[in-house]
């Protein structure tokens, strides 16, 4: 996670990079940082130590399997459909899953100005027509 870092422009500049191993492709994968979720971080690494988690629960950090299933139980509580396989009489998915999130970020980045590439490569797609 790099917060307030001054970019060869000038500009101040806040982003995570991934790295290489926390990708689908193993290409290196910045991701920026909006100013709400700078202050959520900000608040979320006051007082941690470098080896500890920012997101974890019971001290064990949150993976893939972990997150779809919390978003199954939240739905289930809150009477809410989860699932991408289940439809409505028009053939619609009526269902909703984690992954939605990503597709919501990707289109709020697009609605506030972001270009296709800088989108594309935060992303992860090779290419503009995998975008």
């Amino acid at each position: 996670m790099h917060l307030n870092v001054r970019h060869i422009s000038g500009r101040v500049v806040d982003y995570v990079d991934l790295g290489i191993f926390d990708t689908k492709t193993g290409a290196r994968r910045t991701v920026p940082v909006s100013a709400r979720l700078k202050c959520v971080l900000e608040r979320r690494l006051h007082n941690l130590d470098p080896e500890d988690y920012v997101f974890s629960d019971e001290k064990r950090a949150y993976t893939n399997v972990r997150i779809s299933h919390k978003m199954k139980c939240l739905c289930e509580g809150a009477g809410v459909q989860h699932g991408d396989n289940l439809l409505n009489k028009k053939g619609e998915r009526v269902g909703i899953v984690f992954h939605w999130f990503r597709h919501t970020r990707t289109s709020k980045w697009v609605e506030a100005g972001f270009s296709d590439e800088i989108v594309r490569r935060a992303t992860g797609h090779k290419s503009l027509e995998a975008y």
